[in-house]
């Protein structure tokens, strides 16, 4: 079995030679918290002081015999809720929802529960377990996501 950091160094050798820095793996973890597969975050740091660092996500899984893979597993159908193993341990807790694991990251060490289907143009995850509850949005900025997709959020209001 593979380390996942020696992994991640292998399978984005093209990243790394490109400047870019590992930021967090981001590991998306099943309802009994075992990695179901990870989204490395890549930062390619700006000379220009005006100008924000380049960032880069990848996919990456583990396949049963321990080889790591630039890929979604095969036969996922849906991609998952970023801590949905901590979702699940306190399903009445009060959860944001924000866009992209780094922000849902730094509420997490807040102590505030947060998740994130993985950015504003993820529409495919599977939220199916949180439809039923009560959701509330706060005000914010709504904008269009990459390529001219609507923002998720946004789609969250009435």
């Amino acid at each position: 079995m593979e380390n996942l950091s020696t992994a991640i160094h292998q399978l984005f050798k093209k990243q790394i030679s490109q400047g870019y820095k590992l930021e967090h793996p981001y590991p998306y973890n099943d309802e009994s918290g075992h990695p179901i597969y990870w989204r490395p975050r890549f930062e390619k740091p700006s000379n220009d002081p005006g100008v924000k660092a380049t960032k880069e996500i990848r996919i990456m899984s583990q396949k049963p015999d321990g080889i790591f893979i630039a890929s979604k597993p095969e036969g996922l159908t849906s991609w998952k809720l970023f801590n949905l193993d901590k979702l699940n341990a306190d399903p009445t807790s009060e959860v944001y929802f924000v866009e992209g694991e780094q922000k849902a990251r730094l509420l997490n060490a807040r102590d505030i529960l947060a998740t994130t289907t993985g950015g504003a143009t993820s529409l495919d995850a599977d939220i199916s377990p949180w439809l039923a509850a009560q959701l509330s949005f706060g005000q914010t900025k709504m904008r269009q996501g990459k390529n001219g997709q609507p923002n998720y959020l946004a789609s969250c209001y009435p």
